[in-house]
């Protein structure tokens, strides 16, 4: 849910609604806004100054003065009734909302979206997601979705930040939202059904690749989605016949795919199915080791930079933009001054983890804006004008492939 947030409460309260009209705003500085919520019967200037603007009608209505702080999205309003300090006052945690109709009516819109898209969500999947398309949303809200990507961000952000809520992805033309199965009627009946089923039968019966073993000791995803049934019958993976047999004990949605934790099954045992399965030269392997997940835990990006990172992909803790692009390389030398400057946010992202995930080598982070990121991986693969690139990355030292600029 959100963040916590300043509000008042009252022992015993007795709601008695006053209706209310803004005459005008004043933002104090801080440090003044402060000290007036501390010390709100002092005598102010500010509403010595407006003092005839605030006073009640005929129609009991209160006509108010409005006051903030300079960076603060809270306020006061206040109906000092001719004396110079505040009489009567109402705290509000969001300001902007009353000053602004327009600015509340379409929160309230957005509010309600949200809320209808995570009831619904939940309650049809059987798999732990839903997929809601850009023309279904404007046909029930009537908000384009696709000819304002800033605001199908902005849905995004706030369904991320609901409890039910494990992942938002935002697509070319649709959200496609997992949940914690907790919150899903149905895939809790259907997990029940699966859970008597072994590695194997979910090998078989599964037509997605996005289907990865984890352990409570924390071994990574290990990516039996890629194994076929035909593999399997060819006894391609006999020597770990004892994980094919092994029954799954838990099955949820996670960030990046179905994860099955099988019963019985050690950790070890699992590291070696995932290093069989791999595909990768060695010294990839050797990047996304324990080791490797273990510094990414407290590192930002640009402690990690002390290595070369080959074939990178960034992704976002909670908001999947789909397939990420692949850089090429990435390291201390990578980036000029100017454009460690334009991309500190990025660089200054927490690094979560460093794993192999469906598209290869990837490295999640928080503490970003996913769009950010997506653009900062778009422009190290070339996807920016050839002035900026020029600008923010370095020639490289040898002699290597570059990206070919492409514009727009």
């Amino acid at each position: 849910m959100i963040n916590p947030v300043d509000m008042l409460f009252l022992f015993k309260p007795d709601f008695r609604f006053q209706k209310a009209k803004i005459e005008k705003k004043v933002c104090l500085p801080a440090n003044e806004f402060e000290e007036f919520l501390r010390n709100p019967l002092e005598d102010m200037t500010c509403i010595r100054e407006n003092i005839d603007l605030m006073q009640e009608d005929q129609d009991e209505v209160y006509h108010c003065l409005l006051i903030t702080g300079e960076g603060r999205r809270d306020g006061v309003l206040v109906e000092s009734e001719g004396y110079r300090y505040a009489r009567y006052a109402s705290y509000v945690p969001d300001a902007a909302v009353l000053e602004y109709d327009s600015l509340s009516e379409f929160g309230a819109r957005l509010s309600y979206l949200a809320d209808q898209m995570v009831s619904e969500g939940t309650g049809n999947t059987t798999e732990g997601n839903w997929i809601f398309y850009f023309d279904e949303i404007q046909k029930q809200s009537g908000l384009s979705l696709s000819e304002n990507p800033e605001l199908a961000e902005l849905l995004a952000d706030m369904i991320a930040e609901r409890p039910e809520v494990s992942l938002v992805s935002i697509r070319g033309d649709c959200l496609d939202l997992c949940f914690y199965l907790d919150y899903c009627p149905g895939c809790q009946e259907e997990q029940r059904k699966e859970t008597k089923q072994t590695l194997a039968d979910l090998i078989c019966a599964s037509e997605a690749a996005d289907l990865y073993l984890v352990h409570k000791d924390d071994v990574g995803f290990v990516p039996v989605g890629r194994i076929s049934r035909t593999e399997l019958d060819a006894g391609k993976l006999d020597a770990f016949r004892d994980l094919l047999q092994a029954r799954a004990g838990e099955i949820r949605q996670g960030a990046y795919g179905k994860e099955v934790e099988l019963e019985g099954v050690s950790a070890g045992r699992l590291k070696e199915l995932d290093q069989f399965l791999a595909s990768f030269p060695e010294t990839i392997a050797e990047q996304t080791g324990p080791e490797s997940e273990k510094a990414g835990t407290c590192s930002c990006l640009k402690d990690l930079l002390d290595t070369r990172w080959e074939n990178l992909h960034l992704v976002h803790d909670e908001i999947d933009y789909g397939l990420p692009h692949t850089i090429v390389e990435l390291d201390a030398g990578t980036l000029t001054e100017a454009g460690k400057e334009a991309w500190a946010d990025v660089l200054n992202a927490k690094v979560l983890r460093v794993f192999q995930g469906y598209s290869g080598l990837q490295m999640e982070l928080s503490g970003v804006k996913a769009n950010r990121l997506d653009s900062f991986s778009a422009m190290l693969a070339g996807y920016c004008s050839e002035e900026d690139y020029e600008s923010w990355v370095n020639e490289p030292e040898e002699e290597s492939i570059t990206p070919v600029i492409q514009e727009g």
